[in-house]
C-alpha cells in the first residue's frame, strides 16, 4: 500500500513490521502506520517492546483467547488501572527514570518462576527450568510462548492452543517476585518497587 494510492484497500494487516529494522527507526514506522490508518483500517501485530514504546496507549489492543477458545480483543486503556499506570510510566519514562525493558514475551517470566507454573499446572515436569534450553528465561530460542505452549501441551494442558489470559491468571496467583530468575522481571520489579517508594 502506497501513501499516494488513490484507492487504498479498506483493510491492511501487517505482522511484526519491526523485523529487520533498527529500533531508532521505529518511531518513523509508527508515524507511517498512523498515516496509513487515516485512509484504511490498519491492523499491526507485534511482540516488540521497542515498537510498543512508540505507540499511544489508546492505540493498543490486547488479544487473548477466551474460555471457549475464541480470540477476543480489548483496548489496553480499558483494562482496570492501566490508564493510571501508563500515565505514571510515561511521565517517569519522559523524565528518564525508567529503563527500557528488553523482554520479548511475558512467558519468560513464567520460566523464571517455574515453581509457580508447577503449582498452577502440576503435571508439567519439575526440572524444565534447569534444562539448558530454558535455563536463561529471557534468551529462549525459537519463541518463548511457543516453547511454553509445547511444554504445557506435552503435560496434557491446552491441547487446542495456549490460552494466554487463562494461563496468566492461573500462574499469577502463584508468582513469587523474590524467587523469579528472569533478568527482565528483576528489572521490572526494581522499577515498580522504585515507583512505590516515590
Amino acid at each position: 500500500m502506497r501513501a499516494t494510492d488513490p484507492k487504498p484497500p479498506q483493510f491492511v494487516g501487517i505482522e511484526e513490521p519491526e523485523h529487520f529494522l533498527h529500533p531508532r527507526l521505529l518511531p518513523e514506522l509508527t508515524e507511517e502506520c498512523r498515516a496509513a490508518a487515516e485512509r484504511s483500517q490498519l491492523l499491526v501485530t507485534t511482540r516488540s517492546p521497542f515498537f510498543l514504546n512508540t505507540l499511544r496507549a489508546e492505540e493498543l489492543r490486547a488479544l487473548y483467547r477466551d474460555e471457549r477458545g475464541f480470540t477476543q480483543a480489548v483496548r489496553v486503556v480499558d483494562l482496570p488501572g492501566i490508564p493510571q499506570i501508563v500515565n505514571r510510566l510515561l511521565v517517569d519514562w519522559a523524565l528518564g527514570l525508567l529503563p527500557q525493558l528488553p523482554i520479548e514475551e511475558l512467558e519468560a517470566w513464567y520460566f523464571g518462576d517455574w515453581e509457580a507454573v508447577r503449582t498452577a499446572y502440576p503435571r508439567v515436569k519439575a526440572n524444565v527450568a534447569q534444562q539448558a534450553s530454558y535455563r536463561f528465561p529471557d534468551a529462549i530460542k525459537g519463541g518463548t510462548w511457543e516453547a511454553f505452549e509445547r511444554i504445557l501441551q506435552r503435560a496434557g494442558y491446552f491441547k487446542t492452543g495456549l490460552r494466554k489470559l487463562e494461563a496468566a491468571k492461573a500462574i499469577a496467583a502463584h508468582l513469587e517476585p523474590t524467587r523469579n530468575s528472569s533478568p527482565s522481571f528483576l528489572a521490572f520489579r526494581k522499577t515498580v518497587m522504585g515507583l512505590s517508594t516515590q
